[in-house]
C-alpha cells in the first residue's frame, strides 16, 4: 500500500507541521477522507460471510460476477452506504462479561442480544466486539466518542 509523504498531505490541506502539532482539528476534503477510510478498510479484518448474509443483493451480484468481490464492494461502496455484516462477529460471552450493563439489558429483554447491542449502539459507544479488538476499539473511542 502506498501513502504519500506526510508533508505532501499537509501541503494539500494547506497546513504546516507546526500548525498540525498545535491544533485539535483540521479540515479534510471529502475525497481525501474517503480514500483514507478506503485504505483503512482495505487493511482491516473483513467478515465476508456476515457481509454476504446481511446483503443478499451483493451476494447475488458476486455470484453472477457483476461485482468482483464482497470486500471490494464494501471498500468502495458498502461502508459509505452503512451496510452491515462486514465487521467481525461479536463474541457474545466475552461482550456480555465485559459489559455488565448490556448483560443486564439482555437479561431484562430490553436488548435482544450482544450482537444486536453492539451493532445498534455499542460500536458507536466505542465498545469492542471481542477481546481481539479491545485495544484498537479503545483507540477509536478516544478520538471518536466525546463525553
Amino acid at each position: 500500500m502506498y501513502i504519500p509523504p506526510f508533508d505532501s498531505l499537509l501541503k494539500a490541506l494547506g497546513a504546516t507541521r507546526k500548525e498540525f502539532n498545535r491544533v485539535d482539528q483540521i479540515t479534510l476534503p471529502v475525497p481525501l477522507l474517503k480514500i483514507l477510510l478506503q485504505m483503512a478498510n482495505a487493511a482491516s479484518d473483513f467478515n465476508e460471510i456476515g457481509y454476504l448474509r446481511e446483503n443478499p443483493d451483493i451476494a447475488a451480484a458476486v455470484k453472477t460476477g457483476e461485482i468482483q468481490s464482497a470486500k471490494m464492494h464494501y471498500i468502495g461502496f458498502g461502508y459509505f452506504e452503512g451496510r452491515l455484516g462486514a465487521i467481525p462477529e461479536v463474541d457474545a460471552p466475552w461482550y456480555l462479561e465485559s459489559n455488565p450493563d448490556v448483560a443486564d439489558a439482555v437479561e431484562q429483554q430490553k436488548v435482544g442480544s450482544a450482537s444486536e447491542h453492539f451493532n445498534v449502539v455499542g460500536a458507536g459507544e466505542g465498545r469492542s466486539p471481542s477481546k481481539k479488538y479491545e485495544t484498537v476499539a479503545a483507540q477509536w473511542k478516544k478520538v471518536l466518542v466525546r463525553d
